[in-house]
């Protein structure tokens, strides 16, 4: 006999704040855990789902009663600054949906050009 338990999700890994220099690449990953196991999606700082495209790779691994997924953000630019990315869990515990989020922010400087004097 086999009995499937169900075991409330929880983010064990939030995505952390991230530093950059435009026009560099950075990525953030979120790992969650229970069961069934949680969809992991990512937004943005106004609510948009972030989907593959030129700018984000989203790439999620999924194992049994765990999800891990990483947002890749290919290139930077200054008017990133500030911006919030979110990682949002969803799973159903005892028939009842649950939704999570974390957020984490990205920081980018601009590169700094020197001029030589002479």
């Amino acid at each position: 006999m086999y009995f499937n338990y169900l075991v409330p999700f929880n983010i064990t890994s939030p995505p952390m704040s991230v530093n950059v220099t435009v026009p560099s690449a950075a990525s953030v990953t979120c790992v969650a855990t229970g069961y069934p196991t949680a969809n992991i999606t990512w937004t943005t700082s106004n609510g948009d789902v972030i989907q593959s495209n030129n700018q984000y790779s989203v790439e999620p691994v999924q194992g049994p009663g765990r999800v891990s997924s990483t947002l890749r953000i290919n290139i930077t630019s200054i008017s990133m600054n500030g911006t919030q990315y979110g990682c949002n869990t969803v799973g159903i515990v005892s028939n009842t949906s649950v939704d999570v989020s974390v957020f984490a922010y990205l920081m980018i400087f601009g590169k700094k050009l020197f001029t030589k004097v002479t």
